[in-house]
């Protein structure tokens, strides 16, 4: 019936990055939901972490599905909380080729802006980027401002100055992009959050998305037309050198 929620996390040797940051989002997604969110979680999470200590990474999600049944009848006091691994994927080092795609993301929509289970708009938009040629897909909202990948968050670098859409443009406040603020708060090149034009992005001299199993990856094309040089920017890969190191201070993993 697609009732429930989740969150999507990096592990490296048994240790979540930004794990309190994904517990939170998931409670309040789970509040916003009114899906009960049993009260050992973190528990259950840190046991099944134990578990992954032996690789080198891996990808964690934990879903809570209010109810059991199925369809209107499912009853939500009897939430499930179901938490699976698998290895990541890769991101091409030539980074990637977006197309816009998918129906409008409508801000004020009651999914909007929380991880869902109730995502097949966005695994479309991919389908159909992917049946453009593309390696994912760009959205927009109902106003024609850009939101970002299918699955991912957007940055933009024009003229010196980093351009996010803001959340009120029906983004999602993405753990990695919270990374980002942090690591840009750290730097010379301001970062600005507000709706961003489609013009924008075929005007940029860097785009990169950004997603908690993937990171910062590269977008070298927007609709055929190549982004900068049509490779990976300086900043770009700056960046991703700077999120890997802080990814390796929070969990204990080697650079």
């Amino acid at each position: 019936m697609g009732m429930g929620v989740f969150e999507t996390l990096m592990v490296h040797r048994g240790v979540a990055f930004r794990l309190p940051q994904h517990l939170d989002r998931l409670r309040r997604a789970a509040v916003r939901f009114a899906i009960p969110l049993p009260q050992n979680v973190e528990e259950e999470i840190q046991l099944f972490l134990k578990v992954l200590r032996p690789f080198d990474q891996a990808a964690l999600r934990v879903t809570l599905i209010g109810g059991h049944g199925t369809g209107p009848d499912s009853d939500p006091g009897k939430p499930r909380l179901l938490i699976h691994a698998r290895t990541p994927g890769s991101v091409p080092i030539r980074g990637i080729s977006v197309a816009r795609a998918g129906s409008p993301v409508n801000p004020l929509g009651a999914t909007t802006g929380f991880k869902t289970l109730n995502y097949l708009e966005a695994l479309d938009a991919r389908r159909v980027a992917r049946l453009k040629g593309a390696d994912d897909a760009l959205r927009t909202n109902l106003w024609g401002e850009v939101v970002g990948g299918a699955m991912a968050n957007v940055f933009v670098l024009r003229r010196g100055v980093l351009l996010t859409p803001n959340l009120e443009s029906g983004t999602l406040p993405g753990i990695t992009r919270g990374v980002v603020r942090e690591l840009t708060a750290e730097g010379t090149v301001p970062l600005v959050e507000r709706g961003l034009g489609l013009r924008e992005l075929l005007e940029a001299d860097e785009i990169f998305f950004t997603n908690s199993l993937k990171g910062i990856v590269p977008v070298v094309s927007v609709d055929g037309g190549e982004v900068g040089d049509g490779v990976p920017g300086p900043f770009t890969r700056g960046l991703e050198e700077a999120y890997v190191k802080r990814v390796a201070e929070e969990t204990g993993r080697p650079e």
